[in-house]
């Protein structure tokens, strides 16, 4: 998914933060599996007056989301419109204020997480009865069903996205899944 930032003048700095979602299974720190890549586009130059994005040196090898330290410094970017930072969901950072009276920051996020990366190739070509055989998780890879994301630190809410009237997908289509491959039987 993705989402067009803007910071006006007088924004305040963020506070410390991952990107990605705090799932059972996609917990952050060392040995847990990357479940997000964010590339973060400047759309205007990120300097010190305007904020620059701060991160915890190491922090994606801790658990917790902790306070910079003598072995987990404050590093700063310096970006010029049209750079491209690349990190890990994992990563604990922040923006800075834009202590600027006229300037706005811009940028473009965009985050690729399970289930929700676009095939390189179209999958209209399957079947619905291929699609019928698949494992719910499978259908979501191949575009036939929705895939939602509750926010971090929610209860209860949750994002859909690629959904049929603000509904899921598949439900709209009425579909079916790990069903018998009859062709084969």
């Amino acid at each position: 998914y993705g989402a067009a930032i803007e910071n006006g003048p007088g924004t305040q700095e963020q506070i410390w933060h991952r990107d990605q979602p705090d799932y059972a299974l996609l917990k952050a720190g060392p040995g847990t599996a990357e479940a997000m890549l964010n590339f973060f586009t400047a759309l205007t130059d990120f300097t010190p007056d305007t904020g620059m994005t701060q991160y915890i040196w190491g922090s994606h090898k801790r658990v917790e989301l902790g306070e910079p330290d003598a072995e987990h410094p404050v590093v700063f970017t310096k970006l010029k419109a049209g750079d491209t930072a690349v990190l890990s969901g994992k990563i604990v950072h922040r923006g800075s204020a834009n202590a600027t009276p006229d300037v706005f920051r811009r940028a473009l996020a965009l985050m690729i997480i399970p289930a929700i990366m676009t095939p390189f190739d179209a999958t209209c070509h399957l079947s619905r009865h291929m699609v019928e055989t698949m494992t719910p998780l499978a259908q979501k890879m191949v575009g036939r069903r929705s895939v939602v994301i509750p926010p971090p630190h929610t209860v209860g809410a949750a994002l859909g996205i690629w959904c049929l009237n603000m509904r899921e997908v598949g439900e709209q289509m009425g579909l079916k899944s790990n069903q018998p491959d009859k062709e084969e039987e």
